[in-house]
């Protein structure tokens, strides 16, 4: 059985794979290509991922947006990407559009709050990370550490 794998990732795969778990039997067959190549972008750049391969996650992920650019899933993982590079203005670009669709993620808040630290846009940073901190149940040490910084006599000063 060469090429064939058991139990696999489907293309329907759904919120793990980024793509809506919601199937529209009204769809015209051009809507019903454009979700499963989204859904198929989304597996390969997740594939990618787990292969180490940065540059055609990347890729893959900015295709799948071509198809949907409301992928919840690429928009992090692009965010991710572009931070992880410090390029933090894409980052910056990719993480307030996923908060576009869903403002309530606090740990997106908490990485855009750091992206706007290390651009020098303070205000800007402390305005993430305290609605970053409003958001999340169990606050990570990121947000609380640049949050203190902010409030340190040090840093009001300069303010």
């Amino acid at each position: 059985m060469k090429g064939r794998t058991a139990g696999g990732p489907t293309l329907g795969a759904g919120i793990a794979s980024g793509a809506s778990q919601y199937v529209d039997p009204t769809q015209s067959p051009m809507q019903k290509y454009a979700r499963v190549a989204e859904s198929s972008w989304v597996q390969l750049g997740l594939l990618a991922k787990t292969m180490k391969d940065p540059e055609y996650t990347e890729l893959s992920f900015r295709f799948a947006l071509q198809h949907n650019p409301l992928n919840m899933r690429c928009l992090l993982e692009l965010g991710d990407y572009h931070r992880s590079k410090e390029e933090f203005a894409k980052a910056i670009d990719y993480y307030k559009r996923l908060l576009n669709v869903d403002d309530r993620n606090g740990d997106v808040w908490a990485c855009l709050g750091h992206c706007y630290l290390m651009t020098d846009q303070l205000n800007l940073s402390y305005e993430a990370y305290q609605r970053a901190l409003s958001l999340l149940s169990n606050p990570g040490v990121r947000c609380v550490l640049s949050l203190s910084l902010f409030t340190s006599p040090v840093c009001a000063k300069g303010r």
